[in-house]
């Protein structure tokens, strides 16, 4: 998921506020953090760092090193922790992706399905939001928080986790121009629309925070 030089171009000076990003150890508290200790994803985690993908992974990498952000995506994945979304996925295919994640979570997701089944189809483009705003507020309902991570290509890599981990690990960079972000600004109209005040109102490269571990 490398960036293109547009994005390149636009994120530059990010990198240049002082923050370092992740080490290998701290992406593996972030993910321990995140997933609830989740054992599985930790091995998944420490092979991708030792340079070893899983067969099929539709998570690419160039180079002979796997980056912190890759391996966190990848365990993510692996362990259906993470919904992977183009930007252009249409309803259906979003509704399904966030479903497999609170199904993980053990929460019923039928009514919502059922309420989004009820829509019309949005414009391309725009489903990814609309799918968004009905999740979140079933994971407030449950106590959860969605968030992503986001390396600045056109595509969500979307994760449910707990609200003292999204506050420890929301705006902290992993690395480059990635990083674990609250959503809600990429989707802040479709929140205000449906009478929901955005947590976040911009990308995280404007407000940076640093990894809540040393080391």
């Amino acid at each position: 998921m490398a960036l293109s030089p547009f994005f390149r171009a636009l994120f530059g000076g990010a990198a240049r506020d002082g923050l370092a990003g992740l080490t290998a150890r701290q992406g593996r508290i972030a993910l321990g953090d995140l997933t609830g200790g989740d054992k599985e994803a930790a091995r998944l985690y420490d092979a991708a760092i030792a340079g070893v993908l899983p067969k099929g992974s539709p998570i690419e990498v160039s180079g002979p090193t796997v980056p912190v952000s890759v391996a966190l995506q990848s365990a993510l994945y692996e362990t259906r922790r993470a919904a992977l979304l183009d930007w252009a996925a249409d309803a259906a295919w979003c509704s399904r992706a966030f479903a497999n994640l609170f199904r993980r979570h053990g929460v019923s997701v039928e009514t919502t399905l059922a309420a989004l089944a009820d829509q019309p189809e949005p414009d391309r483009g725009e489903a990814a939001g609309l799918v968004y705003v009905a999740f979140r507020k079933l994971a407030d309902a449950n106590k959860l928080r969605i968030l992503s991570i986001n390396d600045g290509s056109d595509s969500y890599c979307f994760l449910l986790t707990s609200y003292k981990g999204a506050e420890r690990w929301a705006s902290v960079r992993i690395g480059g121009e990635t990083y674990f972000e609250d959503c809600d600004w990429e989707f802040k109209r479709a929140l205000r629309a449906a009478g929901l005040p955005p947590r976040s109102e911009r990308h995280p490269r404007f407000s940076p925070r640093p990894a809540p571990v040393r080391g």
